[in-house]
């Protein structure tokens, strides 16, 4: 029996890191977080970020297939008090690029104590967490996986698929940095354009987030958000979300 376990996750492995190659943009990451990787790695969060060299943070994202609470998603990612950012925090001071927590906080690691009453007071499982270090390009990509069925799996499936699952971070920041860094745009013929805060809004919009936990994340009212997404949906020439989600 666990002959048979094992070849059928080297399958999944197989198929999870072939697939990841073709990884590029926000959206693929989440298709294939949400399905090649799911099927080797059965998780219920995903969390990451990629920091330039400055250490500051040029993309990051909740990727999530059930819903989440927007306040959840803001203690999860916020850059200076999320959980994503105690857990690097805790790998460099460690100085080691992986940490592992099961559902009650327990580690073989010397874990500081807030980091488990922070995963604690979550509720989402427990938590593998993988640091690349710096690497050419970026200075590094961090992420975690919450939940799921990790407290079952070994640690060994992490080292197999984390290099790739890096590598693909590397690419979907490598894809938004040239929109993140765009000057607004302005009202006019350009229907197809949208300035760099639309673009994020729509980041959220395509995964299926509210106004209220867009604008959670966003640090702004659900109204705003409402108000934004009138912009783009007239700059789109669309009526409503499923239209503009459905564009390329």
């Amino acid at each position: 029996m666990s002959l048979k376990v094992s070849e059928r996750a080297l399958e999944y492995l197989a198929e999870a890191i072939a697939s990841c190659q073709n990884v590029r943009t926000a959206s693929e990451l989440f298709l294939w977080v949400q399905g090649p990787l799911w099927a080797f790695l059965p998780h219920d969060v995903m969390l990451f970020c990629v920091a330039d060299s400055a250490s500051k943070w040029v993309v990051s994202d909740c990727l999530h297939s059930q819903p989440l609470k927007g306040q959840v998603v803001n203690a999860l990612i916020d850059g200076r008090h999320g959980f994503l950012a105690k857990l690097i925090h805790e790998s460099r001071s460690l100085s080691t690029p992986r940490l592992q927590m099961d559902l009650q906080g327990h580690s073989p690691q010397p874990l500081a104590p807030e980091l488990r009453k922070a995963l604690l007071r979550l509720k989402l499982g427990g938590v593998w967490f993988a640091d690349s270090g710096a690497l050419p390009g970026f200075h590094r990509q961090s992420f975690a996986l919450l939940g799921g069925k990790l407290d079952s799996l070994e640690p060994s499936h992490l080292e197999w698929i984390a290099p790739s699952i890096q590598a693909a971070l590397n690419r979907v920041a490598a894809h938004q940095l040239p929109v993140l860094g765009a000057p607004d745009a302005t009202q006019g013929n350009d229907a197809d354009v949208l300035t760099a805060r639309q673009q994020e809004i729509m980041k959220w919009v395509r995964q299926g987030k509210t106004n209220a936990e867009i604008g959670a994340i966003m640090g702004i009212s659900a109204y705003t958000v409402k108000n934004h997404l009138q912009k783009i949906f007239k700059r789109l020439q669309v009526n409503n979300r499923a239209q503009a989600v459905s564009l390329p």
